[in-house]
């Protein structure tokens, strides 16, 4: 013969688990921003500058909303579309040498964008 339990308090403690899931989705968001923004910031000093041009690339470095694949979060940070030889530049050409960016800005601050996300994560934890 089974028993009936009751449980109080269940959907208290199940509310309280969605808020601190839905903080947690937040802070998560907040520490991708905060790398992101420090590989921005890197590659807008790196970017070449050309006088021939009025806009820079440097100046048209943006950072994507944050997107999820396959359970993943992940940001983009990169130039805008309109600036499509900024691939030239970042990989070169036949005729022309590489002058990467991007991809320094994101290897030489590597130690810092793990920081960042660390502090970002501790601080909202605690």
């Amino acid at each position: 013969m089974a028993k009936e339990v009751e449980i109080n308090g269940l959907q208290d403690i199940l509310n309280e688990l969605k808020k601190k899931s839905e903080n947690i989705s937040k802070l998560e968001n907040e520490a991708l921003r905060n790398a992101a923004q420090i590989v921005k910031e890197a590659a807008e000093q790196k970017a070449p500058v050309s006088k021939a041009k009025k806009e820079h690339m440097k100046d048209n470095i943006i950072i994507s909303n944050i997107s999820t694949s396959q359970g993943v979060k992940y940001i983009k940070v990169g130039v805008k579309k309109d600036f499509y030889y900024a691939k030239f530049v970042e990989f070169g050409t036949t005729k022309m040498k590489a002058r990467p960016f991007m991809q320094p800005a994101y290897e030489e601050n590597i130690e810092k964008i793990q920081q960042a996300m660390i502090n970002t994560l501790k601080e909202g934890l605690e």
